[in-house]
């Protein structure tokens, strides 16, 4: 072997070491509910354990290990549990500041996409031929609001994206 393989060998196996280690060295990542209220893990761990037993109570039922009032009457109490669970980590996440600056960058994004012009339709792939006229004038065509592609006049619907067309008088020729 040539002392360039060998190298190549050993940086090789310092990127294949480096690639397997690297997620044991880094901190686990934790969501930022996690961090900035430990009331939301605490109630995301009891959403989990009321799912899983929902699934087993449903299991069981289905198995005939359980008769079908015990059935009803444990499930109405998991599920209603498990609706309060639920309810309870939405109010922590509406009063996020987290959830808070989200909502505002996606508000300030919708501004922001509704005041740039449409965009102009992508050209087609292939032009159709010119049709023969016989000297008269071609049919008036306008565009659809929601894709922007080019449709006719008379035209009901969109045959691009299937939105439904404003009718407008067709001009006298």
């Amino acid at each position: 072997m040539s002392s360039g393989s060998i190298l190549l060998a050993i940086a090789l196996l310092v990127a294949v070491g480096m690639f397997i280690t690297f997620p044991l060295l880094m901190p686990r990542v934790r969501r930022r509910q996690d961090v900035l209220n430990p009331e939301w893990r605490r109630l995301s761990q009891e959403k989990a354990q009321l799912l899983s037993q929902l699934r087993a109570l449903e299991f069981d039922w289905e198995t005939g290990k359980l008769p079908d009032d015990v059935y009803g009457q444990q499930r109405a109490d998991l599920s209603a549990r498990a609706a309060d669970v639920l309810r309870r980590l939405d109010e922590i996440a509406v009063a996020s500041p987290a959830v808070a600056a989200i909502d505002d960058e996606v508000e300030a994004a919708i501004a922001r996409q509704r005041q740039m012009p449409p965009k102009s339709p992508a050209p087609a792939a292939v032009s159709p031929a010119p049709a023969a006229t016989n000297g008269a004038k071609p049919a008036p065509s306008r565009f659809c609001p929601q894709c922007g592609r080019s449709v006719d006049l008379d035209d009901r619907f969109c045959a691009s994206c299937g939105h439904a067309l404003a009718r407008k008088a067709t001009p006298e020729t």
